[in-house]
């Protein structure tokens, strides 16, 4: 240390201490910049408090007497860092989530996901509020009947906690366009039919992208997690000769769908959200290390194999053991959905449409169309044409479909670096 710099020390409580040598002429906003970096913090989110007060941050670090002082650091997520380090939490403040269904509970969800720092979130739901909504769903009122459930949500969302980014989409999960699947980290499931169920299983083991599928009966609540490309999907437990019904291909004499609703518990809801939102957790931190490693982080937790039920009527709490379904109409042998191999290319290296097609042709080699994507239409790649006749520009992604000669094809995601 110099004759023209202090010692602070700075803590952040019961996670770490450190001692910095400043100048004292060093203004605080400059000061909890050095601290944020070191500790991996936003400074937007921390403040630095002297006795309890926060620091003005135009005060010189000269004008304070910090004898046997310490700054103390005030982060927004700093009792989640006594469970888990700032660089987990960092990756919390940098992930997706696409929460399919803003009902009872996807919109708990989606609260929870904002509380833990959850960066972006999209919610999906082509529905609108309606008055039995109101008693159980936390972010709506009666004034919003007939509003749009995911915009409404969505709007509530960003009015209460600032610091996330919401995108609502109110349409069906088939109208999604490709590249709002492909940034997602995780996919959440509140849905309460079957038949979007099945897509969205399909979607997460085409794409290779984690899902946790949470539902509801009255008292009793299921859980499940999937993670590619081994572990069983959704759609694994679905009995094969009860597809069709599943499916809601129903007799003509059948009752309507409207008139068979679904008995809906605010604490089942809760529950099945809580235990939703972790698994989720679980992912966004640790599923590139498990990707890398073969294990989990032993702080983080294993995500469940199996369903979760929960009975809240009789007490009974327990993990239904599921095996991958050779026959799954999803990820089976003869399923709908084939894992896409995704590869990425230097958008530094294309000009036109012509170098596209080159590049492609030196990745994968072999016959193949590929097309851009356009919201959820697809137009195929023509050569000698300029890329923002395709609206391609970096982070974009390109479907490439290659044929062999059995007449089988296989799906490629592109993405330009």
């Amino acid at each position: 240390m110099t004759e023209n710099e202090v010692e602070v020390l700075v803590s952040l409580p019961s996670v770490k201490e450190e001692k910095f040598k400043i100048s004292p002429k060093t203004e605080m906003w400059m000061l909890k910049k050095i601290v944020c970096e070191k500790f991996m913090l936003e400074p937007e989110y921390t403040q630095l408090l002297l006795n309890g007060k926060v620091l003005d941050p135009k005060a010189p670090i000269g004008s304070l007497n910090l004898s046997g002082e310490k700054i103390v650091v005030d982060y927004l997520w700093a009792r989640h860092l006594l469970l888990w380090s700032p660089a987990e939490q960092a990756k919390l403040r940098n992930s997706t989530v696409l929460v399919a269904g803003a009902g009872a509970i996807g919109s708990e969800v989606a609260k929870n996901l904002a509380l833990a720092g959850v960066k972006r979130l999209i919610i999906v739901d082509y529905d609108i509020i309606e008055a039995s909504n109101i008693s159980r769903m936390l972010f709506f009122t009666l004034e919003d009947e007939g509003k749009p459930k995911a915009e409404t949500l969505g709007a509530r969302i960003v009015e209460k906690y600032p610091f996330v980014e919401v995108y609502a989409y109110t349409c069906a999960l088939e109208q999604l366009p490709l590249e709002v699947y492909l940034n997602s980290d995780v996919i959440i499931s509140g849905l309460d039919n079957i038949a979007s169920r099945i897509f969205l299983s399909a979607t997460a083991h085409r794409l290779q992208i984690p899902m946790v599928d949470a539902g509801t009966l009255g008292h009793r609540v299921r859980v499940q997690t999937y993670i590619p490309p081994d572990s069983p999907c959704p759609a694994c437990n679905f009995p094969q000769d009860k597809y069709a019904q599943l499916l809601q291909l129903r007799n003509p004499c059948d009752p309507k769908l409207e008139e068979n609703k679904v008995p809906s518990l605010i604490t089942a809801n809760t529950l099945a959200a809580s235990i939703q939102t972790q698994e989720t957790l679980k992912i966004l931190m640790g599923y590139q290390e498990y990707k890398t490693s073969g294990k989990w982080p032993q702080n983080i937790g294993n995500p469940i194999k199996g369903v979760l039920i929960a009975d809240l009527k009789y007490n009974k709490f327990s993990i239904m053991q599921l095996e991958k379904n050779k026959k799954c109409i999803v990820c089976g042998e003869k399923g709908i959905a084939k894992p896409a191999k995704k590869i990425t290319i230097p958008i530094e290296s294309i000009n036109d449409t012509t170098d596209l097609i080159k590049n492609i042709e030196k990745e994968i080699g072999g016959q193949f169309e590929a097309y851009a994507m356009v919201q959820t239409s697809r137009r195929r790649l023509k050569a000698g044409r300029r890329l923002d006749e395709y609206n391609i520009c970096k982070d974009c992604y390109i479907l490439v479909v290659k044929k062999d000669l059995q007449s089988d094809y296989e799906e490629i995601i592109l993405k330009l670096v």
